[in-house]
């Protein structure tokens, strides 16, 4: 008898369970594989070898988003999490390794603008989002904190275009008539008509800000919710954008120098050039936390409501491309800090969090990070190392 694939066999048969179940005929899977081996030559073995690597198929990320994707990808359930983005991956920390996975979703659940032209848009938005990680085995979470948060926000964005000439105009919808005639990509960016092109859409764009101030509740929690808070708060968002690469802020974007020498390195770009458009973006936000469960804080110095400042930057851009694939790298940075806090709580560390993350990413595809520090419910400062898959439905 030939030997097996028995990872792509245990696939198929969970995926015939789908199948049959969507039939309306589900049968007990222990009951179809002592099927299955009663005619191989040694039953017992058979099974155990099939559990195992279905058992090793179930702990690969790339398998996890595969079958995530077969689940929501059609239908309504794809529309209903359009908004979610769920990252499968493996945590390396203290000589641990797991299965787990991050997600992020947010959701607008209603917005208006109050006023808006070309150089200035204001209005008001009603948010729902969540965030965290959970693990999918018996080890412990790196960083078990998960929060939910609905918001309403006021926003305001200043610059980004100036009115284009009649003249602008005409040579625009020119160059329009003859891009749509290139049917390779490459040929097109080489090509003198996307150049003049672009020369005349970022000659127009201006340096833009865009602030966003918002009211907070949230939810904060660990996996299991045996550590739970309550946050009510605000908060202050700063976004600047500066879209013409030849402006002086894209230059002072020390940020993006070292990446704009890879990216031309690497031939993504035919020139050495910061992107203006990656400034990274500020968040300061103040709340005041009510925490619900929390034995440690409890035992030192009560479940009392207390204020904690909060501040955030990001950082994402583009590293290279491979195959026709961008691939990101982004960085997060995160402190937190306990105002007036009791002497107990300043003396384990619990009145102060610092965290960062460093990650290169596919849009969907392979991730990799590094993860230092801790965030609020963390009793310590973890260093993980995570690789998996990212998939945005």
């Amino acid at each position: 008898m030939k030997k097996i694939n028995f990872i792509l066999f245990s696939i198929l048969i969970l995926f015939s369970l789908r199948s049959i179940h969507g039939q309306g005929d589900f049968r007990p899977f222990a009951e179809i594989i002592d099927e299955i081996s009663a005619v191989t030559s040694n039953p017992e073995s058979f099974k155990k070898e099939i559990f195992e690597n279905i058992k090793r198929t179930l702990n690969d990320p790339a398998t996890l988003n595969f079958v995530l994707k077969e689940i929501t990808g059609t239908g309504s359930s794809a529309s209903i999490l359009k908004d979610l983005n769920i990252k499968f991956n493996t945590f390396e920390y203290s000589d641990t390794s797991s299965i787990g996975l991050a997600y992020d979703f947010n959701k607008v659940i209603k917005e208006n603008t109050l006023a808006a032209d070309a150089n200035d848009k204001t209005g008001i938005a009603f948010n729902l989002s969540s965030s965290g990680s959970i693990v999918l085995t018996k080890h412990p979470n790196p960083f078990d904190y998960t929060k939910s948060n609905l918001s309403f926000h006021f926003y305001k964005s200043i610059g980004g275009a100036v009115a284009i000439t009649d003249e602008q105009v005409i040579k625009k919808n020119e160059l329009e008539a003859e891009l749509v005639e290139y049917t390779d990509i490459d040929e097109l960016n080489k090509s003198k008509a996307w150049k003049e092109y672009l020369e005349i859409v970022t000659s127009n764009l201006t340096d833009q800000f865009y602030f966003d101030f918002s009211l907070n509740a949230a939810i904060e929690s660990n996996q299991k919710f045996t550590l739970k808070n309550y946050a009510y708060g605000a908060k202050l968002g700063i976004d600047v954008k500066a879209w013409n690469q030849e402006s002086t802020l894209a230059n002072l974007n020390i940020f993006d120098w070292p990446f704009a020498v890879v990216r031309w390195l690497t031939g993504t770009e035919d020139n050495i050039y910061p992107r203006g458009s990656t400034i990274p973006t500020l968040l300061v936000k103040l709340d005041y936390v009510d925490p619900q469960k929390d034995p440690w804080r409890e035992s030192m110095s009560g479940l009392k409501m207390y204020p904690r400042l909060g501040f955030e930057a990001a950082f994402k851009t583009l590293a290279a491309e491979t195959g026709g694939e961008p691939v990101y790298f982004s960085a997060n940075l995160r402190y937190f800090k306990e105002l007036d806090s009791p002497a107990a709580i300043k003396h384990i560390n619990m009145d102060e969090q610092f965290y960062f993350t460093f990650a290169l990413t596919q849009q969907r595809g392979l991730y990799i990070s590094y993860t230092t520090g801790k965030l609020p419910l963390d009793q310590q400062t973890n260093d993980v190392y995570e690789i998996g898959w990212v998939w945005g439905i």
